[in-house]
């Protein structure tokens, strides 16, 4: 066989890598672009949580900019006692025009759960991203600053999300809020702990959240090996997430309730009617995608999109993108669906 034969044939059996859309690679350049100086090439070996926070401070900044400002939604600040004495800060971002819930003079509400990797971010990056989402689903979001790994390994940023469902609850009726229309979201690190917090809620025998909406959601503390599939554009790498992993697990053992990685929870009936989105070039991609066949087997009510030429965090990269404004669309569909309830 010939050098162009052996070429040729090479190429019909060899995985074909998805190119990457052309609007989120053109947010992408403009990002980088933007962000060439405050953000210098990592080697991979010197990846660590101190460098994924120096680069992830410039890039909330920046991505934050990209998305107009809002008017339209009153933000209110609580601060809740831990047990150890210590405050957890929680806001209240309320619309001005909030979607009604089937209980007259209520409407549905979801804790909101910031990404980045578990390890970095607040909620001051996020909080044009959480305005965007309450203003234009029209349901009010309650979003927790968490405490963060590796200063504060896995549970407690599950116990945070855990107890701002549980004062959600509790203001119900000073918020306005129907308790049997309450549910959860997160994106990336926050979609994470989001899908853990509903595994201990349900397994903590609570009133029923009415659902969960998980935006590329880091479930796997097991995906360390990089993905020939995903092209040369990964903007969160295999040694990123081994990483981030490492600071959350704190040298223990992530275990089978899916506290910690959801991926591995062994049991995941009766969980709330869940919402899953990824790009297919994502790191998370085969991870997010298991997860969803795995609910659909135990019989959760399930609605999966996986979204063509799209990187992890595309369409906070590039939010005007074609692809960005229409899985947007879904996510906003998915919080109003939490007002139909989940009675029994």
């Amino acid at each position: 066989m010939t050098t162009q034969q052996e070429g040729r044939a090479a190429a019909e059996v060899a995985p074909t890598v998805p190119a990457v859309d052309p609007e989120v690679l053109a947010g992408l350049t403009a990002a980088f672009t933007a962000l060439a100086d405050a953000l210098p090439p990592t080697p991979p070996d010197q990846v660590d949580v101190a460098s994924l926070r120096a680069g992830a401070a410039p890039s909330f900044r920046h991505y934050g900019s990209l998305i107009p400002a809002r008017d339209d939604v009153t933000v209110t600040e609580y601060d809740v006692l831990r047990d150890d004495g210590t405050v957890l800060s929680l806001r209240w971002y309320a619309p001005h025009d909030a979607a009604p819930a089937p209980t007259p003079g209520r409407t549905a509400a979801a804790v909101f759960v910031h990404g980045g990797g578990q390890v970095a971010a607040d909620l001051d990056d996020y909080d044009p991203v959480v305005r965007r989402y309450a203003g234009e689903s029209g349901v009010p979001l309650l979003a927790v600053e968490y405490r963060l790994a590796p200063e504060h390994p896995a549970p407690a940023a599950q116990q945070d999300c855990l107890a701002a469902l549980a004062f959600l609850h509790a203001r119900a009726d000073e918020l306005g809020v129907d308790p049997d229309a309450v549910g959860v979201m997160g994106d990336s690190g926050g979609g994470g702990i989001a899908a853990a917090t509903a595994l201990a809620w349900r397994d903590q025998g609570r009133r029923p959240l009415a659902g969960q909406v998980l935006a590329y959601p880091m479930l796997d503390d097991r995906t360390r090996e990089p993905d020939p599939a995903l092209g040369p554009v990964v903007t969160w790498t295999h040694v990123a997430n081994g990483r981030a992993w490492d600071a959350v697990l704190g040298g223990a053992e992530a275990g089978p309730d899916g506290y910690v990685a959801p991926a591995r929870a062994s049991d995941l009936a009766g969980l709330p009617p869940t919402y899953l989105d990824t790009g297919d070039l994502d790191l998370f991609r085969a991870e997010v995608l298991a997860f969803g066949a795995r609910l659909a087997a135990a019989g959760v009510p399930l609605e999966l999109h996986v979204v063509p030429g799209a990187v992890h965090a595309f369409d906070v990269v590039a939010p005007r993108a074609a692809v960005s404004r229409q899985v947007h669309a879904t996510r906003y569909a998915a919080l109003r669906r939490l007002a139909r309830g989940r009675r029994a």
